[in-house]
């Protein structure tokens, strides 16, 4: 498509038209017109579903803005931001919210930056946070997390104790703000006396859902990148907080796998042009500021 959408390919049916007689100039031309409106077909649907991608971001993230101004308040107040948790979440539901609207969210993050709008690219990026914790707010159970210990106080339970305090935690992480809340959550979580919630353990649940959701999407999608970045972004406050634990010597290649694969899923999406995401991080905050 791209080859015949270039002016290069109907200079070149020009010049065989120029140079053919009777059937064959018929046949040339005919093809040149019938390619001509085939692509202002595409065209005109491609705007067609951009308008549409453009309207619905717009409606998602009208949520966050003031009822009287129309303006985006960053950082967002606790009320708006559990009413953009909730436009973000409906849009889902109603299947509102996927691949093209995630790339108009790209673009209009570029222009905003472009054009100094900290306070939309701050809600931008948050719209991008709440999208992955609510496709990722599910539990994946972890490789052994059903084996019940000698000491368990919860036989009804389906998780080992030690993994259903991590899947708490997760839990907790994803309902959160991560931008506000996350580091107190893992500061008490991994470092209380006695803590509740092992590092291990914790790393575990993150990498079942790698492996069993971030996996799933189309590779270099949007969805797959930001869904990464996401979790990515958890694994690197777990190792700010608490980099050394007795047992992370038996669990070092387990956890540079979940790395390696972070990584991996980062730079393919980079190499993917047209659906990279800015380079800037999603965990990017933007200065408080107030914005049309």
């Amino acid at each position: 498509m791209r080859s015949v959408g270039r002016p290069q390919f109907f200079l070149r049916i020009a010049e065989l038209c120029d140079s053919a007689n009777g059937e064959r100039r018929q046949q040339l031309e005919a093809l040149a017109d019938n390619l001509s409106a085939t692509l202002s077909a595409v065209a005109e649907r491609t705007e067609s579903r951009l308008e549409d991608a453009s309207q619905r971001l717009a409606q998602i993230i009208s949520a966050a803005a003031e009822e009287d101004s129309g303006e985006f308040l960053v950082p967002l107040s606790d009320t708006k931001l559990k009413a953009l948790r909730t436009s973000v979440e409906n849009a889902l539901t109603k299947n509102q919210l996927d691949e093209a609207v995630l790339s108009t969210v790209h673009a209009s993050t570029k222009k905003a930056q472009e054009d100094g709008l900290d306070g939309v690219v701050a809600i931008l990026r948050k719209l991008l946070q709440l999208y992955a914790a609510s496709t990722l707010n599910f539990i994946i159970q972890p490789p052994n997390s059903s084996e019940q210990a000698q000491n368990n106080t919860q036989p009804n339970s389906s998780f080992h104790p030690d993994y259903q305090a991590a899947i708490d935690c997760y839990s907790e992480l994803m309902a959160s703000d991560a931008d506000k809340h996350w580091d107190s959550i893992l500061q008490r979580n991994l470092k209380g006396d006695p803590p509740k919630v092992g590092k291990n353990q914790l790393l575990a649940v993150v990498q079942a859902q790698i492996e069993q959701t971030v996996l799933l999407q189309e590779n270099g999608s949007f969805a797959q990148r930001v869904q990464a970045e996401f979790l990515r972004e958890i694994v690197a406050r777990i190792e700010t907080i608490l980099p050394t634990t007795p047992d992370d010597l038996d669990k070092q290649d387990s956890n540079d796998l979940l790395n390696a694969f972070l990584d991996q899923t980062s730079v393919k999406s980079e190499k993917t042009s047209t659906n990279a995401l800015a380079e800037e991080s999603i965990f990017d905050n933007g200065k408080d500021s107030t914005s049309k």
